[in-house]
């Protein structure tokens, strides 16, 4: 093992065993740490002043900051003697001191495990990162660790990595909640620009006022083990050229919770996944927003969609929704099974552009209904333009403001099935499509409250040639299906058919009741 103090050995091998494994601290070193021995056994009587954090230091193969000159008291500017431990290739045990920097601290690229136990970086400079790990940096392991700031930052990373591989931040917290909500003194948690199998576990993100966290150029990077995102500008950044995000078992608060754009590289983003356990809570403009040509493939699962527009951080102007994607997506592949979207000022889902769009026994629940900004949409789904064909499955609609589900455009192909709406709020169901074609691209059929087909039994009364049937449908039925009960002939009233009823009729009045069966639908395949 390497020495920790100038060039003496921490070692001696315990010659009396005759085995080498058995390890003893040189004496030097000992006397060194304030370590006392019991001189008739050799067992630990004391340890005392900076003993235990360098003892624990030794038993990791690491050093610590203490041993190159830093006070760690939050007030002695510990700049030199961090960047002199980082720049031994070592391990560095923090030992839950307080260190005060003005300046970047470089890492190497060679990883190496940072151990904070519940130690602090604190910067004083407004714009300058405070950790910058060099490129290709690899089998990183960052944990325990707080980063403030004195003053309010404008720019500056808590981490700055570029290409990082094979790396976890575990408790990490990027904090600058002093005054966040009057100003947020930090600017940014950590941003990596290129990643590769990268994991960020029980982390805290507070107050930055640009993003929590931001990624682009690389792959798979997993976002779990209860990390939180509150109060930033953005909790979660997909600046572009980026594949394989994944987060779960992670809570965001802030004005927007997860955002994917193009702004960091200029090139779309390929695939996300968010889990069952990822809740985009309360956020000021918009739950999750997707920008112009800005992700290939985003899979929801289980994922809770709530509050938009419903904090202090509100933002005029901004649509308010669970999850909304800009127009020009058309590449886009939105997937949602068994999502939550609730009680957000705007819409639930506002797609104003859009590819492949499925939802699948997704909740829509009280939408549209409090405050928010004046003038934007309020439905439960609602879209506007896609370029790809819409599924809707096994939903379920309640209490939103306008309709349940707003499908304002002609999709090439249209399925609704199954879904339950809502009798109390604004509307179940609308589309553009064009039901009346008859097409088996549109379908719409079986949904609860939204009856797009059905028939029963009635009958000529004597002595009548017509009668009146009301069908209860939700629009004028494109095909009707009579069956009379007897051998009288019987059939439609041409040009009687009404959102409400159509007449059946037959050529002479008969002295006895005349009886059939019918069968009314709107569209093909309801």
């Amino acid at each position: 093992m390497s020495a920790v103090s100038n060039s003496k050995p921490l070692w001696k091998s315990y010659e009396q065993t005759g085995d080498p494994d058995d390890m003893v601290l040189a004496p030097e070193v000992a006397d060194q740490i304030g370590l006392k021995v019991d001189g008739s056994g050799g067992q630990i009587a004391s340890l005392t002043g900076e003993g235990v954090p360098l003892l624990a230091a030794i038993v990791a193969d690491a050093v610590t900051p203490l041993q190159y000159g830093a006070a760690g008291d939050g007030l002695a500017d510990d700049t030199s003697a961090l960047q002199a431990a980082f720049n031994s290739g070592r391990n560095i045990d923090l030992g839950g001191k307080t260190y005060l920097v003005s300046a970047s601290l470089s890492l190497p690229a060679a990883g190496i495990h940072i151990m904070g136990r519940g130690a602090t970086i604190k910067t004083t400079s407004a714009t300058a990162d405070i950790l910058t790990i060099a490129q290709y940096g690899t089998n990183y392991v960052i944990e325990d660790l707080y980063l403030s700031a004195s003053v309010n930052k404008t720019a500056g990373w808590g981490i700055n990595a570029r290409n990082i591989r094979r790396s976890i931040f575990r408790n990490v917290r990027v904090l600058g909640q002093d005054d966040y909500e009057t100003g947020r003194r930090f600017y940014g948690g950590i941003f990596l620009n290129g990643a590769d199998t990268c994991a960020v576990i029980s982390c805290t993100f507070w107050g930055n006022s640009y993003a929590g966290l931001a990624v682009c150029n690389g792959s798979e990077l997993k976002i779990i083990g209860g990390t939180r995102f509150v109060y930033n500008g953005i909790g979660v950044l997909c600046g572009g050229s980026f594949g394989g995000l994944y987060i779960d078992d992670t809570d965001l608060h802030n004005v927007c919770n997860v955002r994917f754009d193009t702004s960091l590289t200029g090139a779309t983003n390929l695939q996300a996944f968010f889990g069952s356990k990822m809740t985009s809570d309360v956020s000021g403009s918009n739950g999750v927003y997707i920008a112009s040509n800005s992700i290939g493939y985003l899979h929801a699962v289980g994922t809770w969609f709530a509050s938009s527009g419903q904090d202090s951080l509100a933002v005029d102007g901004a649509q308010q929704a669970g999850l909304y994607v800009e127009p020009n997506n058309s590449t886009l592949n939105l997937e949602l099974d068994g999502c939550f979207f609730f009680n957000n000022m705007g819409c639930g889902l506002f797609m104003e552009g859009g590819g492949t769009t499925k939802v699948c026994s997704t909740r829509f629940w009280l939408n549209g209904q409090y405050g928010g900004t004046a003038n934007i949409p309020r439905h439960g789904f609602y879209i506007t333009n896609t370029a790809g064909p819409i599924d809707v499955k096994a939903c379920l609609f309640q209490q939103s403001a306008g309709y349940d589900c707003n499908v304002a455009c002609i999709p090439p192909t249209l399925t609704v099935v199954s879904n339950t709406f809502d009798l109390k709020s604004g509307g179940q169901f609308s589309t553009s499509a064009p039901l009346s074609s008859m097409s088996a691209s549109y379908i719409i059929r079986g949904n609860s409250n939204y009856a797009t087909a059905g028939g029963s039994n009635n009958a000529l009364a004597t002595g009548s040639t017509t009668v009146t049937v009301y069908h209860g449908l939700v629009a004028i039925p494109q095909c009707i299906q009579l069956t009379p009960k007897g051998p009288i002939p019987v059939f439609v009233v041409e040009g009687s058919e009404t959102a409400k009823s159509f007449q059946v009729g037959i050529s002479e009045a008969q002295s006895a009741p005349v009886g059939f069966y019918w069968w009314a639908s709107v569209g093909f395949g309801a």
